[in-house]
């Protein structure tokens, strides 16, 4: 992305006749890159020149300001934009929303979530996950699952990422049934979980010790077609290392082998831990005490 806003602001010098779109564009670059100064100054140097900001110009800062949750400034700039007459754009709103959720700033991103809907633009599914997330920096799971509830009633029908952020919400805070139950209201509506979905719930099992249920959603997992990833081994390894489940271990660590996973070098490490605790407990099963894989 450096070389990138480099050529981009490279570019716009050697332009010697520069349009709006033109100078948006390096600004947006800029953006990409994190480099919110260099945006700032594009934006005052196309004001200098005579070039009158549009709905663009500044959604192109406002943008930049997401990127690295400049909440100030992305306020500054939208309602800087307001004064001059500019009408906000969806992805306008959509940027500071996601701005304020990264501050904490929830009341505020409401606010202009309902300002949107009063000027007429109706809010879509990056609003509503934006919004689902922003609930996670103060672990307002009450929330993310009202506007979760609310999307169908919107017209906005949630998919895999809300579903999962309203999880992950839930595995945050705590609260495991709730996690648990969005799993199944997933299937219910249409929308496959995915890893992530899984992975969200499993965390949430494992924030309360519930090893049992952790192991269950990993063999689910692999009911549904769904191949765990290294965070799902992880979790449902430390899940029973930390509950003195050690010996079910190798079964997972077997499972991994049957189905040619290869584990990370955290993950391996975390292994390798538990057969020298292994290796160093007198043996408390016969085979027949332990669960058939």
């Amino acid at each position: 992305e450096e070389g990138r806003w480099r050529d981009a602001v490279r570019e716009l010098g050697r332009t010697e006749r520069k349009n709006g779109a033109m100078w948006s564009a390096a600004i947006v670059a800029c953006g990409n890159a994190r480099m919110l100064g260099k945006a700032v100054e594009l934006f005052g140097a196309m004001v200098d020149s005579g070039v009158y900001p549009t709905a663009g110009s500044y959604t192109a800062v406002i943008t930049a300001c997401e990127r690295v949750g400049a909440a100030e400034m992305a306020v500054e700039m939208m309602e800087q934009m307001k004064a001059e007459g500019l009408t906000p754009e969806l992805e306008t709103y959509n940027m500071l929303i996601s701005t304020l959720g990264m501050r904490r700033r929830i009341g505020e991103a409401r606010r202009y979530l309902e300002e949107m809907i009063r000027a007429g633009l109706l809010p879509d599914r990056v609003t509503y996950n934006t919004l689902i997330t922003a609930c996670s920096t103060v672990n307002d799971w009450r929330r993310a699952l009202e506007i979760l509830r609310a999307m169908p009633a919107a017209g906005v029908k949630p998919d895999a990422e809300s579903y999962n952020q309203a999880v992950a919400v839930c595995a945050k805070a705590g609260v495991v049934r709730q996690a648990l139950s969005l799993l199944g209201e997933m299937r219910m509506n249409g929308v496959r979980p995915n890893v992530l979905s899984f992975n969200h719930a499993m965390a949430a099992c494992d924030e309360t010790d519930n090893w049992r249920v952790v192991l269950q959603l990993l063999n689910d997992m692999r009911l549904q077609g769904i191949e765990p990833d290294d965070r799902s081994y992880m979790i449902a390894i430390t899940t029973c290392e930390k509950n003195s489940e050690l010996h079910r271990i190798p079964l997972i660590e077997n499972q991994m082998k049957k189905v040619g996973f290869k584990p990370a070098k955290h993950v391996q490490e975390v292994l390798e831990r538990v057969k020298r605790k292994l290796s160093e407990e007198e043996p408390k099963m016969t085979i027949l005490d332990v669960p058939a894989a």
